[in-house]
C-alpha cells in the first residue's frame, strides 16, 4: 500500500509540473513582444535589476508553488543578472535552506536568514546563455526549512 502511496503522489506531482509549465509557456507566447511584460522593476538601493517580487507563505509552500521569471531575449555568450523580491506574507518565518537549479546555467545567492512575517529578502539569479540558442525553460527549485516542496521558479529566456 505504500507503494501505491507513493506512486499517487509521484504521478500527481507529474501533474503540477506539467500543468504549471503549460502555464509558464501560454503564458510566455501571451506576452512575447508585450513592453509592459518583459520590462523590469527598477530599485535603486541596488544596481542589479528587480525582475519580480513573490509573496507566499508557508501555507502556500505545502503543494508546490511556481512561478515564472521572463528574461526576454539574450544574445548566446551574456550573463543576465537579475534579482527576485521573497515577501513573507504568511504566519511563520521564512528560511531558504537549500536551491536546486536544474541546468550549470544557472547561478543563485541569497541569504539564510529568516524572513519574518511581513519582510522580504532579495535573490540574485545569474543565468549565463554561453552555449545555448532558442527558447530556453530552466527550472530553479528554492527549499525552505520544514516544507516538503520547494517554491519553483521557471527560467524563461529567448537566446539568440
Amino acid at each position: 500500500m505504500a507503494h501505491s502511496q507513493r506512486n499517487i503522489s509521484r504521478i500527481c506531482y507529474i501533474i503540477v509540473a506539467v500543468v504549471a509549465l503549460g502555464f509558464a509557456i501560454y503564458y510566455w507566447g501571451y506576452n512575447r513582444g508585450s513592453d509592459a511584460a518583459n520590462q523590469a522593476v527598477s530599485d535603486d538601493d541596488n544596481p542589479i535589476t528587480l525582475a519580480k517580487s513573490i509573496a507566499f507563505g508557508t501555507e502556500r509552500l505545502e503543494y508546490t508553488f511556481a512561478d515564472t521569471l521572463q528574461l526576454g531575449i539574450a544574445h548566446q555568450g551574456e550573463v543576465l543578472t537579475q534579482r527576485i523580491r521573497l515577501e513573507n506574507t504568511g504566519q511563520e518565518p521564512l528560511v531558504i535552506t537549500h536551491h536546486e537549479a536544474h541546468c550549470g546555467c544557472t547561478e543563485v545567492e541569497y541569504s539564510r536568514q529568516p524572513i519574518e512575517r511581513g519582510e522580504y529578502r532579495d535573490i540574485t539569479i545569474r543565468y549565463n546563455t554561453r552555449g545555448q540558442s532558442g527558447w530556453q525553460m530552466k527550472l530553479l527549485e528554492l527549499y525552505f526549512a520544514q516544507k516538503e516542496y520547494p517554491l519553483k521558479i521557471y527560467i524563461d529566456i529567448e537566446v539568440e
